[in-house]
Formats: structure tokens, C-alpha cells, sequence
């Protein structure tokens, strides 16, 4: 089982925070994040879940968007800027299904952090249009209630020649 992290695009500063929505240059790292990778995984998904808020369902909305992918959205509660991880890792550990989740940090640094064995006080750094992927190596046990993940791969859309920088 597989999670991919997506942390949404730059966003217009403003109040209500919930409102924010992608700036130009947001849209464009969306779309240089699509044209950078093979999303064949994304066939896999049977939906790609985000927090609700403007900025990661426009991010989400792009992205299966500009793939031509026929992938349903759907809400996720838990998944905000400032939700506690924990319950989403708990599902994670016994989820039978690939999952992306699009939303915020400090939220998915820390789930990513408590994943990866190092709790939420050493979280993932994740920029934004930043997608980390994780596998669930071994599965939930007594031991290991968040069963055990190894980071597979990650990638900024920074970092990619044709995003704005």
C-alpha cells in the first residue's frame, strides 16, 4: 500500500484562510509537477482526497485535470493545517487501498514524520507543490499500531526545470 503526500501549491495570502486560492505561480507548479512525472499510479486511485479547504482542492482539481485522469475528488476531514495526524496514520496502517491525500502543513509533515518512525516532533519537510510517496513496508502490529513505511521517493516542484521558481 502506497500514500502519496501532496502538500497544496502556492496560495494568495488572505482572510478567511479556508478561502485562500492558487496564484498563478501555484498553477503553474501544479502543472510543471504533472508534466514531470509518469502518473500511471493515479489509475490505481479510487479518489484523490483533499482537506476542503480552496488552495489544495484547486491543487488536486489541477492535477487530475492536467492528466486527463478520471479520478473522482473527495473531502477529507482531518486532513488540515493544523488536525492532528495521529487518526489519519491509524488509518493508513490498515488501509487496503493506494491513497493520496492533498492538504497542508505543518499536517502532512507531521503525519509524514509519525509514518516514518519519528513522531510528529521530526516531521518531513515538504514545499509547497512538494509530494512525498510512501509504502507501507510492514504491516500495523502490536509493536508498530502505525505499521512500518519507508519513504520511496520525493520531489518539489521547485526543484523542476519548467516551475516557476
Amino acid at each position: 500500500m502506497r500514500v502519496y503526500l501532496l502538500r497544496h501549491a502556492e496560495a494568495a495570502p488572505g482572510i478567511p484562510d479556508a478561502g485562500r486560492a492558487l496564484t498563478d505561480r501555484g498553477r503553474a507548479q501544479v502543472d510543471a509537477l504533472a508534466a514531470a512525472l509518469n502518473w500511471s499510479f493515479l489509475k490505481e486511485l479510487k479518489h484523490v482526497e483533499h482537506s476542503g479547504l480552496v488552495r489544495a482542492r484547486q491543487t488536486a482539481e489541477r492535477l487530475v485535470g492536467a492528466l486527463g485522469a478520471e479520478v473522482p475528488l473527495q473531502v477529507r476531514p482531518g486532513i488540515r493545517p493544523n488536525d492532528d495526524p495521529f487518526m489519519i496514520a491509524l488509518d493508513l496502517a490498515t488501509s487496503k487501498e493506494d491513497r493520496m491525500l492533498v492538504g497542508h502543513n505543518p499536517h502532512l509533515s507531521r503525519l509524514g514524520g509519525l509514518l516514518l518512525g519519528g513522531g510528529t516532533e521530526r516531521p518531513l519537510v515538504l514545499k509547497k507543490a512538494g509530494l512525498v510517496v510512501l509504502e507501507r513496508s510492514r504491516p500495523a502490529s502490536k509493536e508498530h499500531p502505525l505499521a512500518q513505511w519507508t519513504l520511496l521517493w520525493a520531489i518539489s516542484a521547485s526543484r523542476l526545470a519548467n516551475a516557476p521558481r
